[in-house]
């Protein structure tokens, strides 16, 4: 018996997509550098160097069957 699960001719894909920001800031703790990247920063695909903008993903069939 397969574990695949089949609906309409599709199977059931689990999904991710990571997005990573990475910044370069001047602060005077590392605490206040992430306060300042979550405040401070618009997180998205914008961004000026050397700050960067990354996206990562990968899709993998799910079994539903325990």
């Amino acid at each position: 018996m397969s574990n695949i699960i089949e609906e309409k001719g599709m199977i059931y894909y689990r999904v991710e997509i990571v997005q990573k920001n990475e910044f370069y800031i001047f602060a005077g703790s590392p605490e206040e550098a992430i306060r300042i990247a979550s405040e401070d920063y618009i997180w998205g695909d914008e961004q000026t160097a050397p700050n960067t903008y990354h996206v990562c993903s990968s899709a993998d069939w799910v079994s539903l069957e325990g």
